[in-house]
């Protein structure tokens, strides 16, 4: 069977639907799915085994490192964070304590300090109250592991005040 060009639309009656050229099916290459891999068989144990065993691939996503949860055993890295992470909000866990239950060792720090001037007006009790929640909140945001660097250079720059006002104490 010979090509005939197409007929125009408008000279095909109604009823009758226009031939259209076919591709012949040697054109379009066959499609046909990747093999999967193979897993080795287990050693022979007297039992006939399948000489081998199709396996899917394994594709797993994986974790945002904000959202990583460890399942199974703790490795060591994770120990030595979870320890340090104890440690360093101990520090300021227990300075929040220390400034609720005694705030007078806190506010004679600041009294008279030349490098730490509080403003007239501002109550140095006040100032230590606002320092116990500031420990608070490090203490607990250390121990939640979240956001750490910005935590740590939080607790960096409240250190070095803290240190500030203890050399300014010694003059």
């Amino acid at each position: 069977m010979e090509n005939q060009p197409a007929t125009p639309p408008s000279a095909v009656p109604n009823n009758v639907l226009p031939v259209q050229p076919t591709v012949p099916a040697a054109v379009v290459p066959p499609v046909t799915p990747a093999p999967l891999p193979v897993m080795p068989a287990p050693p022979a144990t007297g039992v006939p085994v399948q000489q081998s065993v199709p396996v899917a691939p394994v594709i797993a996503a994986p974790a945002a490192p904000s959202q990583a949860i460890a399942l199974g055993p703790i490795t060591g890295t994770q120990a030595l964070d979870m320890i340090f992470r104890v440690g360093f909000a101990s520090i300021f866990l227990i300075n929040t304590l220390v400034a609720w239950l005694s705030p007078n060792d806190f506010v004679h720090l600041l009294q008279n300090n030349p490098l730490v001037p509080v403003p007239s007006g501002i109550s140095l009790t006040f100032l230590v109250h606002i320092a116990a929640f500031n420990d608070l909140a490090i203490g607990i945001f250390v121990l939640m592991g979240r956001w750490k660097k910005w935590v740590y250079a939080w607790a960096g720059a409240w250190f070095l005040v803290v240190t500030l006002t203890k050399i300014g104490h010694l003059f």
